[in-house]
């Protein structure tokens, strides 16, 4: 019986010891992990810039695919990317309602306008922004102005604010990125969008040709307030759509940047970028000096 309790003894005490082992056997795996994603020693300028470049172009990656099929991000349904009527036509509805007894005719013709405007042309323009995004030659074109950008002082950018490598990006690439994108947005607009956009056009400049007569009418024309609003509306809807789209664009490469800053390692996991979390995962990143 004395064998028998010994030998029970024993066993739980084997055991307690291999579950000990085991335990401390997953903690150094656990922290062998962290730092292998994380990396030592301080960082150089060339991990810096490559750990930058790289957000940049996953979160064009994920921005275009964003931005075209997930039901919440897409342009069509994300109020923070969607193209609206140009506001000079709200603008324009505004004061010919406030003045609408003394410019005849005007009032309901700048109504059928604005609402053509926030309705059919809204929703082809968001679907013209859709398409581009989805052009594979747009996501092309976002890596190649990353991978040229000169990244002067990475570090000023990596300690910046949420997005201050997306918004370096635009400063610097803005201007080209709008070039090189219009013929991919040319591509996607189709003649409905062509001609809604004439057609809200047309009538903007109508309702404008009707103030500009009622304000030279003799005596009553003095009654007419000026009106401090554009005196015609562009009618190249291309540059609009490009303008938003790529706005759209950048804003949501932003937020990418901004999750990829918050859960560094979360985001090198999913992208399978480890520079990603060896560089936001930084204290560098922190404003900190990293020992060796």
């Amino acid at each position: 019986m004395k064998r028998r309790v010994l030998a029970l003894g024993l066993a739980l005490l084997a055991a307690l010891g291999v579950g000990l082992s085991l335990s401390g056997c997953d903690k150094t795996s656990s922290d062998f992990k962290l730092s292998d994603w994380l990396g030592s020693g301080p960082l150089s300028q060339d991990e810096i810039v490559k750990g930058l470049k790289t957000a940049l172009e996953v979160g064009a990656k994920e921005s275009t695919v964003q931005a075209t099929k997930d039901e919440a991000k897409r342009f069509a349904a994300n109020e923070a990317i969607r193209l609206l009527a140009p506001p000079e036509v709200a603008q324009l509805q505004q004061f010919i309602t406030e003045n609408a007894s003394k410019i005849p005719g005007a009032e309901s013709l700048v109504n059928e306008m604005a609402s053509k405007a926030t309705t059919e042309l809204v929703s082809l323009m968001n679907k013209a922004a859709e398409a581009a995004a989805a052009d594979g030659k747009t996501l092309e074109i976002f890596k190649r102005s990353i991978t040229d950008m000169s990244i002067e002082d990475g570090l000023k950018i990596l300690q910046g604010g949420q997005h201050s490598a997306t918004d370096y990006l635009k400063a610097k690439t803005y201007d080209s990125l709008v070039a090189t994108f219009t013929p991919v947005v040319q591509g996607v607009i189709g003649k409905d969008l062509t001609s809604i956009w004439s057609q809200v056009a047309g009538q903007y400049n109508q309702v404008m040709g009707l103030y500009s007569g009622a304000k030279g009418l003799p005596i009553l024309g003095a009654s007419v307030p000026d009106y401090d609003g554009p005196q015609s509306m562009d009618t190249d809807v291309n540059a609009y759509v490009t303008k938003g789209a790529l706005k759209g664009l950048f804003t949501l490469v932003g937020e990418q940047e901004a999750e990829i800053r918050t859960d560094p390692i979360g985001k090198a996991k999913k992208f399978g970028e480890k520079i990603l979390s060896r560089v936001f995962g930084s204290k560098e990143a922190k404003g900190e000096k990293k020992s060796e």
